[in-house]
């Protein structure tokens, strides 16, 4: 027999007959062999101590639990460090958290990290045990701190408290680590070295004063300049940090420079039959049809209206336009429109800057609508579009506007500033050569745009309109009743109530009145209520009789016609004249109703 020259367990190996001298290829016996398997087995004991495979075959339960045959709870001790196996799953720990015996023992493991799965084909056992506490404080060093209960261990933890840092005036070495706070942190946190370069970042950025710091994502903050004097912050999805100047918001009196938006007033009545173009509306508000076009229209105060729920503003009205004879074919120079002109000096806020329009809008049609501005000399115009998306239900839109040329004919004094005009149709001569610029022309209107004017079936609706400076639009800006009749006072007024529209006959309530002092003529001045644009033009009407003459109340009959005297005429005051007649006698009331027009039209 050959000499063995294997001198250690190290090159000793399991396989059957491995074993043998070498040189040797008749086994007489495998005891030898035998004994060195199990000395290799050993020694492979040897070099993973912390881990003991009993060979107990594991059958998968869930992936956080599993079976072993016959009564193994004593081997299985609830707070032992486990290992797990499968050739796919790969290798997890844990600790067991239940060990019971039925007919098998189930074991549930509290898992450090992933889950078992089916493929689970073996278990290993910690050495150190609740019941074994093999591991002292000598050597608790180099165990891992995933293989440690600290049941077994208070001794070695008792000793190692001795060789931490003190918790007053630690002296630390090494790289310790702690966690960043947020840069809005301002309390005794541990500043790390990513506090200090956030917070250094920060100081990079605002380099001005007024510089303000937003977020254009999570931890990425950008600079927003400051302002302009009076300027508001408001919320911008558009901007890179999701805030924007601008010089109206909420709470800024008079950023909107439409009056009557929500069409609570109609002082000339809230109904509209077959308007011709150029007809007023509700206060503000025309209507146009300037070509030769078929269609006919009724326009009138609704009650249909966007909900609260929808739009937050609870509105009483909106203007209703109802087609009652229909234009399916429109021609080139066909247009169909509802305006409001805004006046010089209200424009001249918004001319030449950016500016919004937005509004809530119920349309017969889906598709491209259109809304532009058009300058007093109808040779600069901007068409711009909007897309209604469902028919026939309330939508909020709204439309920008580049800032307004200084070029063409502008009047920024108490002529027309702009008109804000929302088509209904038009023909192609009115289409825009470039929607949404500036171009030299009367244009209202782009290539595409619905016809609203074609079916009697279309009703259209519109109300909540603003338009202001900025890109960005706000809340509509909600005046009092008051408020808004006084801003369309300066270009409408009347005697009668309210709601009543001026017409002869219409009843005495409201009516300017006198009382004869003298037989021969009258002239009175009466102040009016607000100041209006220009020297109004004067419409009278009888109070109890079907013409325009005084009504003698005392007498229950007609005085002569009122007019209007050429002394002092202004946009404060007018004086209106009676002739009198022969039955008008000393202390006899007269009265008169009137109306005084300075519309922009």
């Amino acid at each position: 027999m050959a000499a063995d020259t294997r001198n250690g367990i190290d090159q000793w190996v399991t396989t059957i007959g491995g074993n043998l001298p070498v040189g040797t290829t008749v086994i007489s016996t495998n005891l030898d062999d035998n004994l060195d398997m199990i000395q290799v087995t050993t020694r492979a004991w040897a070099e993973d101590a912390e881990w003991l495979n009993w060979g107990d075959a594991p059958t998968f339960i869930s992936t956080t639990s599993f079976s072993v045959p016959g009564d193994k709870t004593a081997r299985y001790l609830v707070g032992r460090r486990i290992k797990m196996f499968g050739t796919v799953m790969g290798t997890f720990y844990g600790r067991i958290t239940a060990s019971v015996f039925s007919t098998v023992t189930t074991v549930t493991v509290a898992m450090d990290s992933g889950a078992l799965t089916s493929n689970l084909s073996k278990v290993f056992l910690s050495i150190h045990s609740g019941t074994n506490p093999s591991v002292t404080a000598a050597n608790v060093r180099n165990v891992p701190a995933g293989n440690i209960s600290a049941t077994t261990v208070q001794a070695a933890l008792d000793e190692l408290d001795t060789e931490k840092a003190s918790l007053a005036s630690p002296a630390l070495t090494g790289n310790p680590t702690a966690p960043t706070p947020a840069t809005s942190d301002n309390d005794t946190s541990i500043a790390t070295t990513a506090f200090v370069t956030n917070a250094a970042i920060l100081k990079t950025i605002v380099d001005a004063k007024g510089d303000l710091i937003t977020a254009s994502a999570a931890d990425t903050p950008v600079r927003l300049a400051a302002g302009s004097d009076g300027q508001v912050l408001l919320a911008d999805s558009s901007a890179a940090g999701g805030l924007s100047w601008s010089n109206g918001g909420p709470g800024t009196m008079g950023r909107n420079i439409i009056m009557n938006s929500r069409f609570e007033l109609w002082q000339r009545g809230a109904t509209i039959v077959s308007p011709a173009s150029n007809a007023m509306l509700a206060d503000r508000w025309v209507y146009g049809n300037p070509g030769a076009g078929v269609g006919v229209v009724t326009i009138s105060r609704s009650t249909d209206v966007p909900t609260q729920a929808q739009s937050g503003i609870v509105f009483n009205y909106s203007l209703h336009v109802d087609v009652t004879t229909a234009d399916a074919s429109i021609a080139s120079g066909d247009l169909y429109t509802v305006t409001q002109i805004i006046e010089g000096y209200i424009w001249a806020q918004l001319a030449q800057r950016a500016c919004i329009v937005s509004f809530w809008v119920k349309s017969p049609k889906t598709g491209t609508h259109c809304v532009s501005l058009r300058n007093s000399g109808l040779d600069r115009s901007v068409a711009s579009t909007f897309t209604v998306n469902s028919a026939n239900t309330w939508e909020f839109k709204t439309v920008s506007f580049a800032a307004s040329p200084s070029a063409g004919s502008w009047d920024y004094t108490n002529g027309i500033g702009v008109r804000l005009t929302f088509t209904l149709a038009a023909g192609t001569g009115f289409h825009s050569p470039s929607p949404g610029v500036w171009v030299t022309g009367n244009y209202t209107a782009v290539a595409g745009v619905v016809n609203v004017m074609d079916n009697t079936a279309n009703n259209f609706f519109i109300t909540g309109i603003q338009l202001e400076t900025g890109t960005v639009a706000t809340n509509l800006e909600v005046l009092s009743f008051g408020d808004d009749l006084r801003r369309c006072q300066r270009y409408y007024q009347k005697s009668f109530p309210i709601d009543t529209t001026p017409a002869q006959n219409a009843g005495s309530a409201g009516s300017f009145v006198y009382t004869v002092s003298t037989s021969t003529s009258y002239a009175v001045q009466m102040p009016l209520p607000v100041m209006m644009r220009v020297s109004p033009t004067m419409t009278f009407y009888n109070p109890q009789a079907a013409n325009a003459n005084w009504r003698n109340y005392t007498d229950l009959a007609d005085s002569a016609a009122a007019t209007t005297s050429s002394l002092n005429p202004s946009d404060r005051q007018v004086t209106i004249t009676n002739a009198q007649v022969a039955g008008d006698t000393v202390g006899d009331l007269l009265g008169i109703h009137w109306a005084a027009n300075a519309e922009l039209q």
